[in-house]
């Protein structure tokens, strides 16, 4: 794979999200600790060149310009989804008030707890919003990489030569990703919610995301 267009820290983090891995799955791929990948994705401490050998079957699925994968579609903007205009309330989000000056630390509390509280309903929403097209565009994906990582886990293995114990390691790791794949494809398929239940969530996660960001801005200003 030539060199990634984007920083290297990255491309873990990239991995995990297109193959729907936490980091303690891609851990055990990888055979290091979860904490690990995390510093790796943070740019904290790179992995060996043994790892990224390892890492590297899974990063060449990637869609440009990192893998040699098929594109993956635009992603649709916020706005575009939300087929109301915004009403005057959520509008003024986007020209927050002058933030407050001067605040103790006890006077910040209330604005952390604020923002705690709208990061948390908006990762709800957007999960709610994702979550059934994330598992089958997933699920699409190792349909995709499965059959070519299993035959490459027989390369430079002499015909008739036992399996070594690495190999083994791996094989069991993507029967349990296949396993998912299976398990995914037999889910009843999810109806989809109301257009204007669906309209309303998006609706509603455009201002949690509007009032957190201010909220980040009042805080680190």
């Amino acid at each position: 794979m030539g060199r990634p267009a984007i920083p290297s820290a990255s491309i873990p983090a990239a991995v995990r999200a297109y193959f729907g891995l936490t980091q303690a799955e891609l851990g055990r791929w990888l055979g290091v600790t979860r904490g690990q990948v995390a510093h790796a994705e943070a740019g904290r401490k790179g992995f060996s060149a043994a790892v990224w050998h390892r890492l590297t079957p899974l990063a060449v699925w990637l869609p440009p310009p990192i893998g040699g994968g098929a594109p993956e579609p635009l992603a649709t903007t916020l706005e575009s989804l939300i087929p109301i205009a915004l009403p005057p309330a959520a509008a003024g989000l986007r020209t927050p008030p002058a933030p407050p000056t001067g605040l103790t630390a006890e006077e910040q509390a209330p604005l952390r707890v604020r923002l705690r509280r709208c990061e948390h309903e908006a990762a709800t929403l957007r999960y709610e919003l994702t979550a059934p097209d994330g598992a089958a565009r997933v699920a699409a994906h190792w349909r995709a990489a499965l059959p070519a990582l299993l035959a490459g886990l027989s390369d430079g293995i002499p015909a008739g030569a036992p399996e070594p114990p690495a190999v083994a390691r791996a094989r069991r790791w993507l029967a349990a990703r296949a396993a998912t794949v299976a398990e995914v494809a037999e889910r009843p398929a999810t109806h989809p919610a109301h257009p204007a239940t669906h309209a309303l969530r998006q609706l509603r996660l455009a201002l949690l995301d509007g009032e957190a960001h201010h909220l980040r801005a009042w805080l680190e200003g």
